[in-house]
């Protein structure tokens, strides 16, 4: 009669050493106190008995206290620091990380050679991202900005006593926000080539005395007019160009859908065109 008790604690025993033999074999950091703990006893040695060298994007770090580190983020867009794909000038800078919805907007102190600045803010609908002390990008436009669909930029920007010129144009800066028209001040030197991009602008002005862009038939050039650098995507019917042109890349074409021919004004020492094809 006493077999099946002398058994039953048999069993318990060798179930005892087990789990112990189970756990001495696990890495003890395998199991964070009080966190990622698993439902069942089975789940939590398989999950310490993963691959403990997992350095993938998508893995959490876990600090010498045990504690989830936060992942660190890269604004160039790319692994390794590389170029963003579609684009031939350069990786995004941190104004252009904020760049989407206003919930990605940075609203924190960035200490630029000991002071803090703002890292970005919003004035009349416009939203810009501090570059350095005295520069901003433009990163964002609301509905709100534009009177008509036209929308002049500034070319200085005031927040909190501290007054910023405006030098770039950060991609998408313009997304969803119904402008169609807008005018670029003379301070603007960099313009990233999907500015436009998912918005309605068709055309584009810039103002006497920027050293850098010019602008013909609602298209954006360099100083000279010799290089058409982009169409906003909004672009309809037909691109002029004029005859001072000497560069036309293919690519100012690919995301103008709404565009169906191209004229070149007479004179043109470079290109000609016809029947719409240049």
């Amino acid at each position: 009669m006493r077999a099946p008790a002398v058994s039953s604690i048999s069993k318990i025993v060798a179930a005892a050493f087990a789990a112990l033999l189970i756990f001495a074999l696990v890495p003890t950091d395998a199991f964070a106190e009080g966190e990622g703990a698993s439902e069942s006893g089975v789940e939590a040695v398989a999950s310490g008995l993963s691959d403990q060298s997992n350095d993938s994007a998508d893995s959490v770090i876990l600090s010498e206290d045990n504690e989830a580190a936060s992942p660190s983020v890269a604004l160039s867009g790319a692994s390794g620091g590389g170029e963003v794909e579609g684009s031939n000038t350069k990786p995004l800078t941190l104004a252009s990380g904020v760049v989407g919805k206003p919930s990605n907007f940075i609203n924190s102190d960035v200490v630029f050679d000991g002071e803090p600045v703002i890292g970005s803010f919003t004035v009349d609908g416009l939203t810009f991202a501090v570059i350095d002390e005295s520069t901003v990008e433009l990163v964002g436009v609301s509905e709100a900005a534009a009177e008509a669909g036209m929308l002049t930029l500034p070319e200085s920007v005031a927040y909190e006593g501290t007054t910023y010129a405006l030098a770039s144009i950060a991609p998408y800066a313009f997304y969803l926000s119904g402008v169609t028209d807008v005018t670029l001040p003379a301070s603007v030197s960099d313009v990233d080539d999907r500015a436009f991009r998912s918005s309605d602008v068709a055309s584009v002005t810039v103002a006497e005395g920027n050293p850098t862009y010019s602008s013909f038939d609602g298209a954006l050039y360099d100083a000279e007019q010799l290089s058409l650098l982009l169409i906003p995507e909004g672009k309809q019917g037909t691109v002029r160009i004029p005859k001072t042109a000497e560069v036309v890349s293919p690519s100012v074409f690919s995301h103008c859908p709404l565009v169906d021919a191209i004229s070149v004004d007479a004179g043109s020492a470079a290109f000609a065109s016809e029947n719409g094809l240049l």
